[in-house]
């Protein structure tokens, strides 16, 4: 099986919001209290080297283990929690897992939301390899050779490779709806991650002095306050917010990967905005959006269908689970960057339902293959029992 091929044509019917972490991301170390397990540069921390920083994994994983000694013995109530150690040109990003922890050197200034996603999927996945040295029971001592961790390095690349995607066809499937809109209602639409505008269609009259409040409005309380979003996130993911004053209407809706901003003369009639909010919504679900974490799952599962079924064209199997993939967004009004936000038992059922529509869908396709009801039927408890050992609360045994 190509799986390299079809993973290449994967990468240009999928968008992934990631930054490029071969550029962001100088180096990584794996640690198990204050014992590095696994340190990996990227191309850029040798830049850094020649510049005289040292990225040793002994000394950053001993300062971290220090911090958080500390700040257990200070915190008896265990509510504080080492995210982040800011220095000058870089910062560390620390992620703990259930036995390991995962520290991220990384520029400043690069997204940190998508950098703890790509961090907390590779935490997961190198516990999940290594339970059986890392989860010991009872009295059993823990020892580590430097070199028994090495075979993870590939999965690391792999995960670093996911591109940078913001699809074009995206934006072209949102602009006809726009500029069919009344010339009376602005809209702006913004990269959702780091409030980046990349679309403008400001054809009402708008003072500037009104222009650089709105801007600085959206940035600074909106998307700038974490406290903001983070209330928020409590109530669910953010839908729409509509704000109202005696002059200006605006609306803010969550269209991921995007905020959305409309804004207009209070005197518009808001089912102008309505209407074009479901359009948008609409196009959306025809797109595939999808975390580090659901390419990665996707990969595997794409590799089991081909390998259970080796007659079959790869490419023509991938092009069919991306379709299904679409039609159960729409069919849902789900998109599948959202269900990352749900809670465990919430994952799950969606997972059942999106295995039982999948295969459904599969196998009403590939007709004339012979045992395909019961082999999908096998692949599909092998994904699932993947997907909990991934997500649930236990480590795997092996």
């Amino acid at each position: 099986m190509n799986g390299t091929g079809t993973r290449d044509a994967l990468d240009s019917e999928i968008s992934v919001i990631v930054p490029n972490f071969n550029d962001a991301v100088l180096s990584l170390v794996f640690f198990y209290q204050s014992i590095p397990l696994l340190r990996y540069d990227f191309k850029r921390s040798g830049d850094f080297k020649q510049q005289g920083y040292n990225f040793n994994e002994e000394l950053l994983s001993g300062m971290i283990s220090a911090i958080l000694t500390v700040s257990s013995e200070i915190d008896t109530m265990g509510k504080s929690l080492l995210r982040k150690v800011d220095q000058t040109s870089y910062s560390i990003l620390v992620t703990m897992g259930k036995k390991c922890g995962l520290m991220l050197i990384v520029l400043k200034d690069e997204n940190e939301q998508v950098l703890r996603e790509f961090s907390a999927y590779l935490l997961s996945e190198f516990e999940r390899r290594y339970a059986s040295l890392l989860f010991c029971e009872g009295d059993v001592k823990v020892s580590f050779d430097k070199d028994m961790f090495l075979d993870f390095i590939p999965t690391v690349r792999k995960t670093a490779e996911i591109p940078i995607a913001l699809s074009p066809d995206l934006l072209v499937d949102l602009l006809p709806p726009i500029r069919a809109l009344a010339p009376s209602v602005n809209v702006v639409i913004c990269d959702k991650l780091v409030f980046m505008p990349i679309f403008k269609q400001i054809s009402d009259y708008i003072t500037p002095n009104e222009l650089q409040d709105l801007r600085t409005f959206l940035k600074e309380i909106i998307f700038g306050s974490s406290k903001f979003l983070g209330l928020v996130q409590k109530f669910g993911p953010m839908e729409t917010i509509t704000l109202k004053t005696a002059k200006k209407r605006v609306l803010i809706a969550n269209l991921d990967p995007f905020f959305v901003i409309l804004f207009s003369r209070v005197s518009v009639p808001e089912s102008e905005f309505q209407r074009l909010l479901g359009t948008l919504k609409d196009a959306m679900l025809r797109n595939l959006v999808l975390s580090t974490r659901q390419k990665a799952l996707l990969f595997k599962g794409i590799d089991m269908f081909t390998d259970a079924f080796p007659g079959l064209d790869p490419i023509d199997v991938r092009a069919q689970v991306i379709n299904g993939l679409k039609e159960y967004q729409r069919d849902r009004n789900v998109p599948f960057r959202i269900v990352d936000q749900y809670q465990l038992d919430e994952k799950k059922a969606v997972l059942a339902d999106l295995v039982k529509f999948m295969s459904g869908h599969l196998a009403g396709y590939y007709t004339d293959v012979d045992g395909l009801v019961e082999k999908l039927d096998d692949i599909s408890k092998q994904f699932v029992a993947l997907y909990n050992e991934l997500n649930g609360a236990q480590p795997a045994s092996g």
